[in-house]
């Protein structure tokens, strides 16, 4: 669960489900990118919408995470995968 301090801090309870936005190149293969990285750890993957030009395509990302290093190491890893164009 997240909350905010007074100073609009971020205060998160682990373990908690995080959800990524990620952007692609449209003719990357979602599942075979994240197996890469997710290996045997559960995910969900939902897709969200193509960009007007047919170029990149976005997904929705969630995935249980057990404290701030590991959802930091997914974001990062999910940042350096051949074809992804943002994270978020």
């Amino acid at each position: 669960m997240v909350t905010f301090t007074e100073n609009n801090k971020a205060d998160i309870s682990y373990p908690c489900s995080w959800k990524y936005k990620v952007v692609v190149n449209a003719s990357q293969k979602i599942d075979t990118l994240l197996a890469e990285i997710l290996k045997q750890k559960e995910y969900s993957c939902a897709f969200s919408h193509k960009s007007k030009n047919g170029k990149y395509s976005s997904y929705g990302i969630e995935i249980l995470v057990f404290n701030e290093e590991e959802r930091i190491l997914f974001f990062d890893k999910l940042k350096e995968l051949v074809g992804v164009k943002f994270v978020l």
